[in-house]
């Protein structure tokens, strides 16, 4: 299966992150193996 999500980077402490929305954690369980492809949309003003 093959996704693609926009989404904001959010900041945790020092860390940037990316939160997976809810409705595609029934495709995802704890270990599976991903791949992620970043690609810079805009620059944040």
């Amino acid at each position: 299966m093959k996704l693609t999500i926009t989404k904001r980077i959010a900041k945790q402490g020092g860390n940037l992150v990316l939160i997976i929305p809810k409705n595609i954690r029934s495709y995802l369980e704890q270990g599976d193996l991903v791949e992620l492809t970043i690609q810079k949309l805009e620059d944040k003003k």
